[in-house]
């Protein structure tokens, strides 16, 4: 019988996963800790997986239905899925990151916790079920302005910065008891300072004491009407340059030494302001929205194959961190802004960028029928475009995608 790899949440860029495993000869099940619905079920491909199964909550019979399967490793797709994948391959003797610090690794307000007691730069916060003492907090730091944004979710869903108490009364009390874009109800929520200055997402894989860097992005951003976060754009660095990061990829290499990260791959977004890097959030598990499938591209060392060998085979994965990282075109990620309001009647943008000679793929969220509004955190913009080719060609693209965003052109309103 071949082995087998489970793949809790196997969606978004966790959906590349799959073919990579089948591809040396592992069968491939999938573990669902909820329904499928939505852009869920649009990423999740069936064909690559010989099981699927809803997680109950008991983990006693997971076991038992797994237990007909000679298992190899199981790895988190997505967010959701990191706690159950590496507490269930600590239980069964598979790779897996360090159990006493699981607590850290989702929980925002423990990861920065973990990484203060391990001597490093944290953001000032609070974490609370009630808003009266996130007031007291304000008002003793009396300093403005901060973020509000729940403990367990991702992206940037429920984040708002605030300016003033009623603000950030209004961003905990809309966010507080929801359920949340993973699927969590929002039990508690985090209050932070603002760092003021360039975030930038700090892609690795882990395995055999190291740490391997695979993409250094840089993002570029803007506040929206509301206090939530619009980001615009990934620029990714090439590897030639990243000796200039050193500073920053060395602290990402000590948030993820203190968070017990042993194995797989992660994605630590960090802010670089006057007084050097400070941690945003970092996820033991691969960047989403299908960057990965971009990376691996143009990259002379494939991060999804990196990432199967850290889980599954030591001596490829030592073997692959010795090579030179080097990339054979430029890529950017642009997120699509929205000005408008109502249905959409058509989507012309579609071939617009066709049209545009870098242009690799767009991801639209808008579609016709479908209700929209003016962009105002990353989860109501347009889509996403990626972009790969010489840098020259790829800002020149860009510069025709906002001049159509402005426009209003990419999509028609009723």
């Amino acid at each position: 019988m071949s082995q087998s790899v489970v793949i809790v949440e196997p969606y978004s860029s966790g959906a590349l996963l799959a073919e990579r495993f089948r591809r040396l000869g592992y069968q491939c099940i999938a573990l669902h800790l909820r329904p499928l619905s939505g852009t869920l079920s649009a990423s999740f491909r069936s064909n690559d997986f010989v099981r699927s199964i809803t997680y109950t909550g008991r983990p006693e019979e997971l076991l038992r239905e797994l237990g007909e399967f000679e298992l190899a490793a199981i790895v988190p797709g997505q967010e959701a899925g990191v706690d159950l994948a590496n507490a269930m391959s600590a239980q069964l003797g598979l790779a897996h990151n360090d159990p006493a610090m699981a607590f850290a690794r989702r929980d925002k307000y423990n990861m920065h916790q973990a990484i203060n007691a391990a001597g490093l730069r944290n953001i000032d916060q609070i974490k609370a079920s009630d808003f009266s003492e996130v007031e007291r907090w304000l008002t003793a730091r009396s300093s403005w302005p901060v973020v509000i944004k729940p403990v367990l979710s991702g992206g940037t869903d429920g984040v708002r910065i605030c300016d003033n108490v009623t603000q950030a009364r209004d961003a905990f009390e809309s966010e507080i008891g929801k359920v949340n874009l993973l699927g969590f109800r929002n039990e508690e929520m985090l209050a932070q300072e603002l760092v003021e200055g360039v975030e930038y997402a700090i892609d690795t894989v882990s395995g055999g004491g190291r740490h391997k860097v695979v993409s250094v992005a840089r993002y570029a951003k803007e506040r929206g009407v509301n206090g939530g976060p619009i980001y615009r754009s990934m620029c990714f660095i090439p590897p030639q340059e990243w000796c200039e990061f050193a500073d920053l990829i060395e602290y990402s290499f000590g948030v993820l030494d203190a968070l017990g990260v042993k194995v797989g791959p992660s994605h630590t977004e960090v802010f670089v302001d006057d007084a050097g890097p400070v941690l945003v959030e970092s996820g033991a598990r691969l960047c989403g929205a299908m960057v990965p499938r971009y990376v691996d591209a143009i990259s002379t060392v494939s991060p999804l194959d990196l990432a199967i060998a850290s889980y599954v085979d030591p001596v490829r994965f030592a073997s692959m961190c010795s090579l030179e990282c080097r990339y054979t075109d430029h890529l950017e990620v642009v997120m699509l802004k929205n000005f408008q309001s109502g249905t959409v009647k058509s989507v012309p943008g579609k071939a617009a960028l066709e049209t545009l000679g870098t242009v690799r793929d767009v991801f639209w969220y808008a579609s016709p029928g479908g209700q929209v509004k003016p962009t105002n955190d990353l989860l109501s913009s347009l889509g996403l475009v990626f972009l790969t080719g010489p840098a020259d060609l790829v800002a020149s693209d860009m510069t025709n995608i906002r001049e159509m965003e402005a426009a209003g052109s990419l999509i028609a309103i009723d």
